[in-house]
């Protein structure tokens, strides 16, 4: 049996690294957390004990007995509480992608935790069944790299004003607005572009998104596969 306390750092296959910061392996005893928000959406795919996502503001926006969820952007710190081992692995998604890879408006994720199993199409739930089997970490690794590549692939990107705009909200620090970033379109809070005047004074985000930035990114490495 894999020894409890097992944290492995794996770097996606470099066409991957635009729109997935990292894997993280990880399998770790009963801990409670309070996470912190960050500029990305957090997706856990586990198979070990089941946890509960709560934001202390409304028990609507967590989850309950889940093994895999993903957190949207949150403008507020949220804990995690596992009761048990908990293994799985943590992926860090760039908004925009987390779009395309989910299939739906980050509106609908917006101050939420999900459930894997919730979600449309039901495909993070037959991948964490994929990765549980799988013989160790590398392999698990390979198979996100494949199934990643293959679903962003199969996926119209996003709309280059979009892209644009997150660009400048993020290398501002969200404290300018997207002023002018195109002269017939605009960006609505779902992540879609939509017809207007060319002037955006409402489009600052909530800052610092991203529930379940988790404290496991700030610990040493102890393997990188």
């Amino acid at each position: 049996m894999a020894p409890a306390g097992e944290m492995v750092l794996g770097l996606p296959d470099v066409r991957l690294r635009p729109f997935v910061d990292r894997y993280v392996g990880y399998r770790e005893r009963a801990d409670v957390r309070r996470e912190s928000a960050g500029v990305f959406v957090v997706l856990i795919l586990g198979w070990g004990a089941p946890l509960d996502v709560t934001d202390p503001r409304s028990a609507e926006r967590g989850a309950t007995k889940v093994d895999s969820f993903v957190a949207g952007t949150f403008d507020g710190w949220c804990t995690t509480r596992t009761m048990g081992v908990g293994e799985g692995v943590e992926l860090l998604l760039a908004p925009l992608t987390a779009r395309r890879l989910l299939g739906l408006p980050l509106s609908e994720l917006t101050n939420r935790a999900v459930g894997v199993g919730q979600l449309p199409g039901r495909w993070l739930d037959r991948l964490r069944g994929r990765l549980a089997e799988a013989a160790g970490w590398p392999e698990r690794f390979a198979l996100l790299d494949w199934v990643l590549a293959g679903r962003l692939a199969s996926s119209p990107p996003v709309d280059a004003r979009l892209d644009w705009a997150w660009r400048w909200l993020v290398a501002s620090g969200g404290q300018e607005g997207v002023w002018g970033c195109s002269p017939t379109n605009w960006v609505g809070a779902d992540g879609t572009s939509r017809p207007g005047s060319g002037r955006t004074s409402g489009c600052r985000p909530r800052w610092s998104p991203g529930c379940c930035a988790s404290s496991r990114r700030a610990r040493r490495w102890p393997t990188v596969a």
